[in-house]
């Protein structure tokens, strides 16, 4: 039975109305989907690309080996400066229980140095792993890496005072899109959330579900954000 206490979904249109004027918001996504086509994430049925990378206390990480015993949900966030991703990070660490019970780990990644990792490991008391990509190759290879267009770089220096590019460890303009892919122990993606709208995240209970019908294929959830308005 899928149990969650919270909808994540609630509290980030609850971060929109808070934080972030809507209308800023829709012109950045629409702007990042004109700028960027062919960013649409792997599909689901396609195999997941093996990687290897650092968590927390710097050690390596490395994708195959883990889904030898366990099936992963793989989560793509922006940053720490996000407030989205540090609501989405927060509400994997409330159903990691149920997913561990499920048979699967979480591993998540971002572009930011592997200090970003430890910070946000102790100020959400996380106990997944959170993995840095400081080159972004693992972004390319699951086709969520996207450029930032100047005209949306100048919002957000001037909505949010962010400038990307001293964010990130490479000192790109360039960031994931917010998407969670459900990676069977066969390597198979089962089931993925992937939006250009980064107000929107999968949904817990949803995760879950993937989880639990494993091996099925799960269609990709939808939920109503900003653009779908």
């Amino acid at each position: 039975m899928v149990t969650t206490t919270r909808n994540l979904h609630e509290e980030l249109v609850e971060m929109v109305t808070l934080t972030y004027p809507p209308e800023v918001i829709e012109v950045i996504a629409e702007s990042i989907i004109e700028a960027n086509p062919n960013v649409k994430g792997l599909e689901i049925g396609t195999i997941a690309p093996d990687f290897i990378l650092q968590n927390t206390n710097g050690e390596d990480v490395n994708l195959y080996e883990i889904l030898k015993s366990n099936a992963v949900v793989l989560s793509f966030f922006r940053g720490e400066w996000c407030p989205f991703c540090n609501l989405e990070v927060i509400a994997l660490q409330r159903i990691l229980p149920q997913i561990t019970q499920l048979g699967a780990v979480v591993l998540t990644v971002h572009p930011q140095r592997i200090d970003t990792s430890f910070r946000m490991t102790h100020k959400h008391q996380i106990t997944y792993q959170i993995l840095n990509n400081p080159t972004q190759h693992v972004l390319e290879m699951y086709n969520v890496k996207f450029e930032i267009p100047e005209s949306i770089q100048q919002i957000h220096m001037d909505f949010f005072d962010l400038d990307v590019s001293k964010m990130n460890e490479n000192g790109e303009l360039t960031l994931p899109v917010p998407a969670t892919f459900i990676i069977d122990k066969d390597k198979t993606i089962r089931s993925r959330f992937f939006s250009h709208d980064y107000t929107m995240r999968m949904e817990p209970k949803d995760i879950l579900k993937a989880l639990q019908n494993m091996p099925e294929l799960t269609q990709e959830p939808q939920y109503k954000g900003i653009l779908s308005r």
